[in-house]
């Protein structure tokens, strides 16, 4: 007869606003909102007590792949968060639908380990992502009110390819 392999022990966790379906064992983590998955966690080795991720990663991400190697291979991040005495730093690529949280809380550490990796519903670039960069946008062209960008930076960057069809603009 065929034996089944046990099941890995699973835990469930409630909250006022979502739950959480781990199973550490499997190195894997659901957040479930209104019942429906919103974030995959997929964890590496001896991180918060999870076995490592056995499964594809996205991307062509793999665990041995350090701060730098991730950047190389994906480009510049959407988003760059925490740092400091305490908190771990970690990168966001939100038209990939990717977090990647490191191991160590250094910017300057280019051979940080990857600790997990969130995986959500990838972000449209054309809705409210800047048009440079692709990080979140909080300003529109002043003109034609069409083009987002998340810096007057960006904006001025993204000029001279965007005054070719900014309709404010050509009405001039």
């Amino acid at each position: 007869a065929k034996q089944l392999r046990p099941i890995p022990p699973l835990e469930f966790k409630s909250f006022s606003d979502c739950s959480y379906l781990t199973c550490k064992a499997l190195g894997v983590q659901v957040r479930l909102v209104s019942g429906k998955a919103d974030v995959v966690f997929l964890y590496n080795e001896n991180v918060e007590g999870f076995s490592q991720f056995r499964g594809t990663l996205p991307e062509g991400l793999e665990w041995t792949d350090e701060s730098k190697d991730v950047i190389l291979m994906l480009g510049e991040p959407s988003d760059k968060y925490g740092g400091g005495r305490f908190r771990a730093v970690g990168i966001s690529y939100e038209t990939l639908g990717l977090d990647i949280q490191f191991k160590e809380s250094s910017w300057e550490d280019q051979k940080n380990p990857i600790a997990f990796i969130s995986v959500f519903q990838r972000l449209d670039p054309s809705h409210g992502l800047c048009e440079l960069c692709g990080k979140r946008a909080s300003f529109r062209c002043g003109l034609c009110k069409n083009k987002r960008y998340c810096s007057s930076d960006c904006q001025k960057k993204d000029w001279w390819r965007h005054q070719k069809e900014c309709s404010g603009y050509l009405e001039k």
